[in-house]
């Protein structure tokens, strides 16, 4: 093992061989999220593969195997590949996360007008609760029972002017009820 800072051609040359720079070729920049993302979907696939040879052989990788492995999963299309697949995992998750916070932002919303509508119904009702509360009522039920009994009452004395006024409007044009309307029990008009 090289120290660190050494630049010597043989710690390059050691460097290049067990560095396949993948993650040069996937992040473009410090503030790359989707290429952080194919990054890591590389990476579980490195673990997977190395897992799976674990498993099947009882034996860590070879040099070979390794070298296999790094030389497929470099290939532009292997590449193109995991970059696609943290687009989509990169939406998925701005999407979702978006969701949620127009969610709770919508509840919020919604809470507050319901907490604001609530205040003022409890603002009116306890004004309406007290004795002033009660007068209120009670004067505001009065006046509109006066205002009824007035409505009904012109409306009565309204039909029996009109009626005396056709009465008398009868009486001085001499018109009287005529035979067909007048009843049998009722004695004839006067001449």
């Amino acid at each position: 093992m090289q120290p660190q800072g050494d630049n010597s051609p043989m710690a390059e040359r050691a460097m290049s061989r067990s560095h396949n720079h993948v993650y040069e070729r996937l992040v473009s920049s410090p503030d790359d999220a989707v290429g952080a993302f194919a990054y890591v979907l590389y990476k579980q696939h490195k673990v997977a593969f190395i897992r799976n040879i674990l498993e099947q052989y009882a034996r860590p990788p070879t040099d070979e195997e390794m070298a296999v492995f790094c030389q497929q999963s470099g290939l532009e299309s292997q590449l193109e590949g995991y970059k696609s697949r943290a687009q989509a995992l990169a939406e998925n998750f701005l999407a979702n996360g978006l969701m949620e916070h127009v969610a709770r932002i919508s509840l919020e919303l919604r809470e507050s007008e319901f907490s604001r509508r609530f205040d003022v119904i409890e603002r009116k009702l306890d004004g309406r609760r007290g004795f002033w509360g009660w007068c209120a009522q009670v004067s505001a039920n009065l006046l509109v029972n006066v205002v009824t009994i007035i409505v009904v009452g012109a409306a009565v004395i309204g039909y029996r002017s009109l009626s005396s006024l056709n009465s008398s409007a009868e009486i001085s044009l001499h018109l009287g009820p005529t035979q067909t309307q007048q009843r049998p029990d009722a004695e004839p008009p006067l001449k």
